[in-house]
This record gives C-alpha cells, sequence and structure tokens, in this order.
C-alpha cells in the first residue's frame, strides 16, 4: 500500500513539474510560407539567392556547380559523393563512378548510381 502511494505521488510531481517548463515553441505547419527566409542584399547564407532563377542559373548567366539529389528522404551532392570536384566533366564523372563501384561496399552503390544518374541529367538540361 505504501508503494502504491509512493508510486501515484511520483507520477503526479512529474506531470506537475513537467508542465510547468513550457518555454518551447510549437511548429505551426499550417501557416503559409510566408516565413521563409527572403534573401536580402548584403552577406550571408542566403545574399546570392536575389539573383538565381527556378532552375539555378543566375541573372549574370553563371550556373551553380553543385548536382543536389534526393536519396532515402536525405539530400545530398552528387560531386561528394564521387568525391570529385564540383563542375567535373560528365566522362570524368563516370570514369570516377566506375572506379567507386569497385572499392566501395555494395550498400553505397545505389546512393553512387543516384549521383551519376544526377550529374548526367544536369548535364542534359
Amino acid at each position: 500500500m505504501l508503494n502504491g502511494l509512493i508510486v501515484i505521488l511520483l507520477i503526479a510531481s512529474i506531470l506537475f513539474l513537467r508542465r510547468g517548463n513550457s518555454d518551447s515553441t510549437r511548429l505551426n505547419l499550417r501557416k503559409s510560407s510566408d516565413r521563409i527566409p527572403q534573401a536580402t542584399g548584403g552577406e550571408g547564407p542566403l545574399s546570392g539567392l536575389n539573383n538565381m532563377s527556378e532552375n539555378g542559373d543566375k541573372a549574370d548567366g553563371a550556373r551553380s556547380l553543385n548536382v543536389v539529389f534526393q536519396f532515402e528522404g536525405n539530400w545530398y551532392d552528387a560531386f561528394e559523393i564521387l568525391d570529385i570536384p564540383a563542375g567535373t566533366s560528365l566522362a570524368q564523372a563516370r570514369e570516377r563512378f566506375n572506379e567507386l563501384l569497385k572499392s566501395v561496399s555494395t550498400s553505397r552503390h545505389e546512393l553512387i548510381k543516384e549521383a551519376i544518374k544526377a550529374i548526367a541529367a544536369s548535364v542534359s538540361k
């Protein structure tokens, strides 16, 4: 009986103490996307976005060298996966792709295949 009373008091105290700490902010995913950070002039991580179009081309004609793709819910840079510099030609990327298929474990083959597909798709644009 005493053990039961102690357990009930312990649970009640945990529940009571938990309610007191409500400093966390709740995410409201139903609001419109007006809270997405916008690029403003000057320096910062978003500073180059003002001059970009939807497909990644910049207003001055320059094109981003990175090729990103999604694999199993995560975003990757294709050139980083193949361990080659961004902007490497498709022929060199395919050569590195073939080298990696021989040297890495089979569990990484799908990721490497998706990386070369992303690079090939970016070249054909």
